[in-house]
């Protein structure tokens, strides 16, 4: 409810301008099919397919405005909220649960990108369903058999269907994010190693049903491997012309040598626990990020609790099959992205493109604070460290290794629970005796004036871990209130709509349309041929027409140009055939100190301008006809 409230309260941001970052994705979205392959390879940056055909379905049926594209990402905050608390409550409480959900969905920097038409929530929301999807039901004791798949006595434990249709929905869902391939190939690689070995140490030395169980696993996991790798190496692999520029150069490995390699790689994870959550995106400067990102209380007070926690964590999960599946996913992405890097594929770090693994970063993260509190509190319960775990009876007390209650089982199963660390046998006279896994404790008692000491220790690691997690989650959260008063700020190219509305109000059979700046392509045609949006500032444009919205502008009608003050405009408007009756000029604004050069070749050429308008941000169009 918190989510939905606060969707809510941003509602506004729904019906925002696209600026820059959002306008060319809309272009991409909207481009007609007939020429949709061929334009999708000039895309910034990658986009899934399925996160495609939701966004353009969105357009096709209620209509190409700003609110209907952003709604997806406004629809995925609150749902990946329940999945956190649905995925984080398999490892600890509720109120742990939900403390994770907010941390993450409150997070500025998250808010400030959900809000735009940008696929990072849906990616997330995504990554967590996936997740949850291939865990499923299965145990999460260390030695439940749910994927070893040995369970039923057959040959590698058969195809299970319930499986299977788990892993291909897993697989549907990661057509909906560019990334997925870094979570579900580490998921698919961990069924196979836990299965073989499983059914290794099953058969004792049968390698033909180590390798049948792993063969079942893989046939399981084969729906999901193709959809996302399809995904992943043709429709992405086809929008990956960005990793040959320069962009994300910061955030690859390629290049930097052995010592290069290591600094770069101690920077990152460093960047990665001192962030608010962990992993939250640290460097991209249009966005919102939380006060304390980068300052000494992160470094020296937030990314030290992180890291204990997460070490924590770590060992908890690894006691539990589904912690094992969540260590892989998120274990086997950071290595895989890594590796990505290396070759100019992804970048590495806590990057916006990255955010899909901070759900799995925080699980890990909570999941151990809430087991340290856990054992902290059972310290200033009993004041001592160490557990009871040793009961002297009647009639005999036994005390034997743990490796010895491992094999317990095999002899009096019914008896001993290795699980829990200790077992009863039956003792004389009808009395039991119970078993130490711990043959070096006896009764667990601590010596009586230690008590207050460890009682105090154990307060104080629960109150810097409580404060800790408070002053994280309000950090996390601190500048909501300026995303709220930014709802109506211009970030650049907001009024590309006013300014392809003003071209078509002006605009006369036989004008050529001029549009120049290196990003104003694709924000231009979006406004031009697919927008249904109304202008923002309506008062600023030329009058309209009695009969209405002048007709949008063919693409043939308009030439664009990269490289503003290098004649290119001038050439191509002296080889239109026939000549254009007047040119209406769009200078995307960063570019039109560089474009008078241009102006002043159209001036010998015989153009002169006759009436310019300002966009705020978003460039000038000026209208250029025959000098007398």
């Amino acid at each position: 409810m918190v989510l939905v409230a606060l969707d809510v309260v941003l509602r506004a941001y729904l019906r925002r301008p696209f600026w820059y970052d959002e306008i060319w994705r809309g272009h991409f979205v909207g481009e007609p099919l007939g020429s949709f392959w061929s334009e999708l390879a000039r895309a910034n940056t990658p986009s899934a397919v399925g996160w495609v055909v939701i966004e353009r379905l969105g357009g096709d049926l209620l209509g190409w405005h700003a609110w209907v594209l952003r709604l997806p990402g406004f629809v995925a905050l609150p749902l990946l909220g329940i999945g956190i608390v649905l995925l984080a409550a398999r490892f600890t409480g509720p109120v742990p649960a939900a403390f994770a959900a907010l941390w993450i969905c409150l997070n500025s920097t998250l808010l400030d990108l959900g809000t735009q038409l940008k696929p990072y929530t849906v990616e997330m929301l995504a990554a967590v369903v996936a997740v949850l999807l291939w865990m499923g039901a299965e145990g999460g004791t260390a030695r439940g058999a749910g994927s070893a798949g040995v369970s039923d006595g057959r040959a590698g434990g058969g195809l299970d269907h319930g499986r299977l249709a788990r892993r291909t929905a897993a697989g549907l869902v990661s057509l909906l994010s560019v990334p997925a391939v870094f979570v579900i190939a580490p998921l698919v690689a961990a069924d196979l190693v836990t299965a073989m070995v499983r059914a290794r140490r099953a058969s004792r030395a049968d390698a033909g049903g180590a390798l049948a169980a792993g063969g079942w696993r893989a046939l399981e996991a084969l729906p999901a491997l193709v959809l996302t790798g399809a995904n992943t190496l043709f429709f992405v692999g086809h929008q990956s012309s960005q990793r040959l520029g320069h962009y994300w150069d910061a955030q690859f490995l390629a290049g930097r040598g052995l010592g290069g390699g290591l600094s770069f790689i101690g920077g990152q994870l460093r960047d990665f626990v001192t962030g608010t959550p962990p992993g939250i995106d640290r460097y991209d400067p249009s966005l919102l990020h939380p006060p304390t990102d980068g300052t000494w209380v992160s470094l020296w007070l937030l990314a030290p609790t992180v890291v204990l926690c997460g070490l924590a964590g770590v060992a908890l999960l690894a006691r539990r099959h589904d912690g094992r599946q969540v260590l892989a996913a998120l274990g086997g992405a950071q290595l895989a992205m890594l590796a990505a890097s290396a070759v100019r594929f992804w970048p590495f770090g806590p990057t916006r493109t990255n955010l899909f693994l901070v759900p799995l970063i925080v699980l890990v993260v909570v999941a151990g604070a809430a087991d340290l509190i856990h054992r902290m509190l059972k310290i200033v319960r009993t004041g001592t460290p160490t557990p009871r775990r040793h009961v002297v009876v009647e009639s005999l007390s036994v005390t034997i290794s743990a490796d010895d209650v491992r094999s317990l089982p095999r002899e009096i199963p019914a008896q001993v629970d290795p699980a829990a660390g200790q077992g009863a046998l039956p003792a004389g006279g009808g009395h039991a005796a119970r078993i130490s896994a711990n043959p070096g404790a006896d009764s667990g008692e601590a010596v009586p004036g230690r008590r207050p000491l460890w009682r105090a220790a154990g307060v104080v690691v629960v109150v810097a871990l409580v404060a800790a997690g408070i002053g994280a989650q309000v950090s996390s959260a601190a500048r909501d209130g300026r995303l709220y008063e930014q709802r109506d700020r211009l970030r650049g190219l907001d009024l590309t709509i006013d300014a392809a509305i003003a071209a078509r109000r002006l605009y006369r059979p036989g004008d050529l349309v001029v549009v120049g700046g290196r990003l104003m392509r694709p924000g231009w045609i979006y406004a031009m041929e697919a927008s249904d949006d109304a202008p923002r500032r309506p008062a600023a444009l030329p009058a309209r027409t009695a009969h209405g919205e002048p007709a949008r502008i063919p693409r043939p009608d308009t030439l664009f140009f990269s490289r503003p003050g290098e004649g290119e405009v001038a050439r191509d408007v002296a080889a239109r055939s026939p000549a254009p009756r007047r040119v209406l000029l769009f200078v995307f604004e960063p570019d039109v100190a560089a474009t008078r050069a241009d102006l002043a070749d159209l001036r010998r050429a015989g153009w002169c301008p006759s009436e310019v308008r300002a966009f705020p941000l978003t460039g000038t169009l000026t209208t250029l006809v025959h000098c007398h």
